[in-house]
């Protein structure tokens, strides 16, 4: 049996997560979530080290990355944010395409805010651009601390696709989570 893999992209707060949790719960979907391996990259030891010499310590809190300091370095220079990239953009293609080949399911999504990143758009059966007015979003955002300025800079350093590229279905999530669900129910059945 070949798996339908979806591939769920978005800006920040636009409801990716949410989405996923409805392919889980009411499709069965089994889910990767790529941030997790985002995460677990600057864990990683040679990860660190190659992030120490480019970055040096002030990226460093003790031992580890500190994901703050690192974040106010990249998000604020898109040459640096491309340096950060490509170190672990690989890594953690690596570790989805491990998962990938590991799991079973029928459906499968792939929760990933920089999809085109990391994997080739002839994996995904769709695409999915799960989108949401600025201003629903910076209400979902709030709990993050962040505000309007912080969630702007975030967008302009996203790497989504067009709404009218190949394979890419728009999902706009501007209502509840039970119009979402009917969104997606009305988009597996296709």
């Amino acid at each position: 049996m070949m798996s339908r893999i979806f591939g769920l992209t978005g800006a920040p707060g636009a409801g990716k997560s949410t989405v996923a949790k409805i392919l889980a719960g009411q499709h069965g979907a089994q889910i990767i979530d790529a941030d997790s391996f985002g995460h677990a990259a600057l864990l990683d030891r040679d990860n660190e080290r190659q992030l120490r010499r480019i970055f040096g310590d002030a990226i460093f809190t003790g031992e580890h990355i500190d994901r703050q300091k690192l974040g106010a370095v990249v998000f604020a220079d898109a040459a640096r944010l491309r340096q950060l990239e490509a170190i672990v953009h690989p890594w953690i293609k690596e570790q989805i395409l491990r998962e990938l080949s590991a799991l079973t399911a029928e459906i499968i999504g792939l929760d990933a805010p920089l999809l085109k990143a990391l994997a080739s758009d002839e994996l995904y059966e769709e695409i999915w651009l799960i989108t949401a007015p600025f201003d629903l979003r910076l209400a979902r955002v709030a709990n993050r601390g962040w505000d309007a300025g912080e969630l702007a800079r975030r967008d302009r350093c996203a790497q989504l696709y067009a709404a009218n590229a190949p394979k890419v279905i728009e999902i706009v999530n501007d209502g509840d989570a039970v119009a979402l669900a009917e969104k997606i129910r009305r988009r597996m059945q296709r």
